[in-house]
């Protein structure tokens, strides 16, 4: 089924909702969609599930250090203005004005906005421009609203559209349909060559249904999975494990797993067969550690009640947010229950506030505790461990067994840090160029060869809380923390997270978790002018029951599509499903939410996965 309204719920932080107790969900869904015919933004309030999202301003008075002061407005408007680093505004009759600088960020205009913007930890643009340029169908354009311009690739043919160069209001390209809808051509859709055309607003769209199957049913044209006469052959619905893959029938289509892949193994539950937690460690324990119900643990009891090692790739536009990052680190410090190590690299192009000394290698060391914000001094007895590939997962499987078995504790975080892009992957070290850049799967296994289970996994970067990301590190962790927005280049305020580590050792990971989420928040919320973040906390254990019911969903829809179409698409372009800076990514349970409202099936499925309570976090994010 391949119509402009598929499901797209990639977004995935608040899958929290059906899966934990703490997550934010808000999007103030400021920028605008460069494609025409995708759902987006649009600026419209939203309620879904009990969390709201009233996209406007923040309500604070004052933000950061900067001290925001409030007098008559005089000539200044609600679009305010930048002098130097100052912000300067109206709110409500009030003028407020605010150092930038004090939060870290620059005053900038954006969308004929004044702003307080900080650099991003997404990927970073190349020779684009924002008006983009059609490749084919697809447009390709650089997004400049943040401080580093993000190149994004938008496939109009996705949306049954073309791409035209110069027909956005700004002149430039635009996802528009194919043209005035012929005669030949209806509402209910024709089938020609295995193109699926059909006629919307007395406007054309042509998809090529590819793989699927053009066909009429019920008057109704459209594009369906390709029938097979036995099915799934002899796979069903239950599985079956090939050594380690998982092989099973879902849709009439044959489903492969490989569990191994994931630090799961394939076998019989009563459900049928499944990748399970495994019952022996694959891969060998580190020292000191001894296979115990599956997993690696420390062969004798740890004192130490915590590690939180942090793999930092700062080798690229980022490398003085990790210095900042280290120095908030440093306020708290390793002590006898608490362990910091970290390996981090910094960059010889990208580094201001770095000392050049520093640039260029890789470094291991343990974090200490210093007042010194200006510099990170456990640097100096940190090991200088040469130049490797930071994004070669075999450095990530290096660090984590060496900080586990230099640091062994009694509960094992991993923070993951540097740009990320979702289900792609992240951690960017550009020793060895653009191209250097770890895959989801290569995260992945990169934790499942160093034998370590983690108790948390928590991804300091862009776009990371996506359902695929949870379902794919649901091998090797028990939660995992992460945003399915973009970050702003501060990331996280490690000082005020691991100070609950520090006076409360005895937290759990899920206590830990939640107060990654609780102080992510916090730190943006004083921000004046600022974009909404967002950070969940995901119970991984629940990551694979919830796909069943998501493909579930997906069935519901293919099976329903003759009598729901239009109501599926009203569903899923409707402003209520929240929609960040990537518009074809929707988020989960808003989406969820709005298919609930479908009569029939549809809505039978969705309502039954719709969660039932969710602690909410409205962050702002700048």
């Amino acid at each position: 089924m391949k119509r402009q309204y598929h499901l797209g719920l990639l977004g995935c932080g608040v899958i929290t909702a059906l899966l934990s107790a703490s997550c934010t969900v808000e999007s103030k869904k400021s920028s605008s969609s460069k494609s025409g015919g995708a759902a987006g933004s649009g600026g419209a309030s939203s309620n879904s599930g009990g969390t709201t999202s009233n996209g406007g301003e923040s309500s604070s008075n004052t933000a950061g250090n900067g001290g925001a002061s409030s007098t008559a407005c005089g000539s200044v408007t609600d679009n305010g203005q930048c002098d130097g680093a100052v912000l300067t505004y109206c709110d409500s009759g009030t003028k407020k004005s605010l150092d930038c600088a004090s939060v870290s960020s620059a005053c900038q205009l954006v969308q004929g906005k004044a702003s307080c913007v900080a650099a991003s930890r997404e990927l970073s643009c190349g020779s684009l421009t924002k008006l983009g340029s059609c490749d084919g169908a697809i447009i390709r354009y650089c997004d400049e609203t943040g401080m580093v311009g993000v190149p994004r690739a938008i496939d109009c043919a996705a949306y049954g559209q073309k791409c035209s160069p110069t027909a956005a209001a700004d002149g430039g390209a635009l996802c528009v349909p194919q043209g005035p809808c012929p005669t030949d051509v209806t509402d209910a859709g024709v089938c020609g060559t295995n193109h699926l055309k059909f006629c919307q607003d007395s406007q054309l769209y042509d998809f090529d249904c590819g793989l699927d199957t053009c066909k009429i049913v019920s008057g109704f044209a459209d594009c369906f999975m390709a029938e097979i006469a036995t099915g799934c052959g002899t796979e069903t619905v239950q599985g079956r494990c090939d050594g380690q893959t998982r092989i099973g029938c879902s849709g009439n289509t044959v489903t492969s797993e490989d569990c191994a892949a994931l630090g799961l193994e394939c076998r019989v539950s009563a459900s049928g067969y499944s990748c399970l937690p495994p019952t022996s460690c694959s891969a060998t324990c580190p020292s000191g550690y001894s296979c115990s119900s599956g997993r690696c643990a420390p062969t004798a009891t740890p004192t130490r009640d915590w590690t939180v090692a942090v793999y930092m790739v700062g080798n690229n536009n980022l490398s003085d947010s990790a210095w900042a990052d280290l120095n908030e680190m440093e306020a708290i410090g390793s002590s006898d229950s608490l362990a910091i190590p970290v390996e981090v690299k910094f960059s010889s192009q990208y580094s201001a506030a770095v000392p050049s000394e520093y640039q260029g290698p890789a470094y291991r060391m343990l974090v200490a505790q210093d007042s010194d914000t200006s510099n990170v001094t456990s640097l100096k007895q940190a090991t200088n461990i040469g130049t490797p590939n930071m994004s070669d997962p075999t450095s990530l499987t290096d660090f984590v067994s060496w900080a586990a078995t230099t640091y062994p504790a009694k509960h094992f975080a991993l923070v993951l840090w540097d740009h990320g892009a979702g289900y792609e992957g992240g951690l960017v070290d550009e020793s060895g160029g653009n191209g250097n850049f770890m895959s989801l799967k290569q995260m992945v296994s990169g934790i499942v060869k160093s034998g370590v289970h983690t108790d948390l996994v928590s991804i300091d970067a862009c776009l990371m809380g996506m359902h695929e990301v949870a379902l794919s590190f649901r091998g090797v962790a028990d939660w995992l923390a992460a945003s399915e927005e973009i970050e702003p280049g501060n990331g996280y305020p490690y000082d005020t997270i691991l100070k609950h580590l520090k006076d409360t050792p005895s937290l759990t990971p899920q206590q830990f978790g939640t107060a990654i989420v609780d102080e992510y928040k916090t730190s943006y919320s004083d921000a004046s002018r600022s974009r909404f973040v967002t950070q969940s906390l995901i119970d991984l254990s629940k990551t694979q029951a919830f796909n069943a019911q998501l493909s579930n969903l997906g069935e519901a829809i293919s099976n329903n599509m003759t009598n729901n179409r239009l109501d599926v698409m009203n569903a899923l372009t409707s402003p209520d499903v929240l929609r960040f800076r990537i518009s074809n990514n929707a988020d989960v349970r808003s989406a969820i939410t709005a298919l609930s409202g479908i009569s029939g099936g549809i809505g039978t499925t969705a309502t039954a996965m719709r969660p039932i309570s969710c602690r909410s976090n409205p962050g702002t994010r700048h």
